[in-house]
């Protein structure tokens, strides 16, 4: 698969903008390594506007990170798309084929007859709760509701 090819497959994919042809040559695949390194590396000195926060969570979309109480949660990239359309949408539900839209690509269709979408976002589901679990055994923002979906639990404000 070449550039071309894979802005065609992942259009909305942030990856594939990085997506190096291995017939570039050495000289190009160093480059490209080098300024993804240090694109990486930027610290917590974040702009207010480059980050999302929702109750203990941090998203950091330039970076396709997420944060609970401070610390990395570790995910994916599928697994921070799905966290990140979750929290900016805190308190909606959304269905199982708006998460695995989300995950893939809209229409997108996965096996046993057109519904294998909803057994991929409960086992993606289940594998980002038990990450934030690790860091935290008392999560419980994502919240399901059975045959419709997931949504990223409303933030309540205390009353003064």
């Amino acid at each position: 698969m070449n550039w071309t090819e894979a802005m065609k497959v992942y259009p909305n994919h942030p990856g594939a903008v990085d997506f190096i042809d291995k017939s570039r040559g050495l000289e190009v695949l160093v480059r490209r390594l080098r300024l993804a390194a240090e694109t990486g590396k930027g610290g917590s000195d974040l702009r207010p506007q480059e980050r999302l926060v929702c109750g203990k969570l941090i998203l950091r979309p330039t970076v396709h990170r997420a944060y609970w109480k401070e610390v990395d949660v570790g995910l994916t990239l599928r697994e921070y798309d799905t966290v990140h359309l979750l929290a900016s949408n805190a308190g909606r539900y959304l269905t199982y084929r708006a998460i695995y839209d989300r995950m893939r690509y809209r229409g997108f269709v996965a096996g046993l007859e057109g519904q294998g979408y909803r057994i991929n976002v409960r086992s993606s589901i289940r594998r980002i709760r038990r990450k934030f679990c690790k860091l935290d055994p008392t999560f419980s923002e994502i919240e399901t509701a059975a045959a419709v979906g997931y949504r990223w639990r409303e933030l309540t404000v205390p009353l003064a």
